[in-house]
């Protein structure tokens, strides 16, 4: 499901024009570095008049799979950075979506608003 819409992404960038970015050190990571359980591939997007966006996928030998896609916007704009993470394992699914604002305006963005009014009353995970 979550490679899916991995690939799912990468086409919907692809055909927007979005520019991959080269590989770097953070493009193939383990996780932790003495016994490795999780080996992320990473791959980074500038979106041009947007900013940018990071994709990093891994499944486990526990097959357990993990998506986080990030979304930064370049400098300039004032909206939030959102992170996104999908994982599955066995027959369980999660998803976490957070918001950070990361400029010194304030974001008077109604939709967003709807969706902490709609979803205040949540605990914050621990």
């Amino acid at each position: 499901m979550i490679e899916k819409l991995r690939l799912e992404l990468e086409n919907l960038l692809e055909e927007y024009g979005c520019r991959e970015l080269p590989e770097d050190g953070y493009t193939h990571m383990k996780y932790p570095k003495l016994v490795p359980l999780m080996n992320f591939h990473v791959k980074q997007y500038r979106l041009e008049g947007f900013g940018s966006m990071m994709i990093m996928h891994t499944v486990t030998k526990m097959k357990m799979e993990l998506l986080t896609v990030s979304v930064m916007p370049g400098e300039g704009r004032v909206m939030p950075f959102a992170l996104i993470d999908a994982m599955t394992m066995k027959d369980k699914r999660c998803v976490f979506v957070e918001y950070y604002g990361c400029s010194r305006d304030e974001h008077n963005d109604a939709k967003l608003k709807d969706v902490y009014e709609k979803y205040k009353y949540l605990e914050d995970y621990p």
